[in-house]
């Protein structure tokens, strides 16, 4: 109940959403269907988005490439997506390991 959560928050608030290793577990429909409800809340409002996920077992959400050469293979992509008038910019900040035990940071473009 996203779009609930977000009614109890101050309209000029910022709003942000973060997760690591939660869109895993939800079938790619429902993980499109997260990303399709963000983006009808950052229509409205200031949102970004962050999470940690590995890019095989999600979809249905924005997973850029690593930059090139520079990808670990089977590792978690660190997302930040900025929205643009509801439409989502996806950057992959990081690749890490799935238990944090290291972290190749790229940072924002």
């Amino acid at each position: 109940d996203l779009a609930g959560l977000a009614e109890q928050a101050p309209a000029e608030a910022h709003l942000c959403l973060m997760h690591s290793w939660v869109a895993a577990y939800l079938a790619p429909a429902r993980q499109a269907a997260l990303a399709e409800a963000l983006a009808r809340l950052a229509a409205a409002r200031p949102l970004s988005w962050l999470f940690a996920e590995h890019p095989y077992v999600v979809p249905g959400l924005p997973v850029p490439p690593a930059p090139a050469g520079r990808g670990v293979p089977g590792a978690t992509a660190v997302i930040l997506v900025r929205f643009s008038r509801g439409r989502p910019e996806a950057h992959r900040l990081a690749d890490m390991h799935p238990h944090g035990r290291w972290l190749a940071w790229w940072g924002p473009p």
